[in-house]
């Protein structure tokens, strides 16, 4: 569901009553601003024109505020780009489960893109130096892809240099990095004004510290080499 509407040849963020256009179809849309899930814009007519979209999570929103509006769901034929960064790369924005049919479908489309997948409350990782062990779980189908994929933690964000299903709980491997380091690699360009990269990420309805329950990291005595 779009964030956006059309008015005037500007992005305008929904409103009490609000009747606008949509930026990919041209249809109407109508503003819904409840108290129970994101204000958005919805069809009059019919669901969501864009067959990627899906629904608008915290997370996604805390990403798209670091950037201007004008990066944000930006048309791209009958689709709409999460996020256009530095160099006009899309970053596609996954925190709900995808299809094994979309993810090649996604990056022949958009070409130069990159994959962030939401990782805050999914699994846990090993880290060791600066490389990190993890397992997919349940996350299915983002060792479909071919485009760079990075996993975001809420801390630390992992760039996958291999996926596997071998061992349950070490199978897949990467690099960590940053949250800050992957904003400014692919947003620096984009960045909305007074946006603050070092904030730690809080999923909904969660204490502050995302992992009050269990620590998602464990260190290893040795790095790896």
């Amino acid at each position: 569901m779009p964030r956006f509407a059309d008015v005037g040849g500007e992005k305008q963020l929904p409103f009490p009553k609000g009747r606008e256009t949509c930026p990919c179809c041209g249809g109407l849309l109508i503003a819904e601003c409840g108290q129970i899930n994101t204000h958005h814009w919805a069809q009059e007519s019919r669901d969501d024109c864009d067959a990627w979209s899906e629904s608008i999570c915290p997370w996604h929103l805390w990403w798209q505020g670091l950037v201007r509006p004008k990066f944000v769901e930006v048309v791209r034929g009958a689709h709409r780009a999460d996020i256009v960064g530095n160099g006009w790369v899309v970053i596609e924005l996954q925190h709900y489960s995808i299809s094994a049919e979309d993810v090649p479908a996604r990056e022949a489309f958009y070409c130069d893109m990159v994959w962030l997948f939401d990782a805050t409350q999914r699994f846990a990782y090993m880290k060791s130096g600066e490389r990190a062990f993890f397992s997919l779980g349940q996350f299915k189908h983002p060792d479909l892809g071919k485009k760079p994929v990075f996993l975001d933690f809420g801390f630390d964000v992992v760039q996958v240099d291999c996926f596997s299903h071998g061992v349950t709980m070490v199978s897949s491997f990467g690099v960590v990095y940053s949250r800050k380091w992957f904003a400014e690699a692919f947003l620096a360009d984009v960045r909305q004004p007074g946006s603050n990269l070092g904030e730690r990420f809080t999923p909904e309805l969660r204490a502050a510290y995302p992992w009050d329950k269990k620590s998602p990291v464990w260190k290893l005595k040795h790095p790896t080499r």
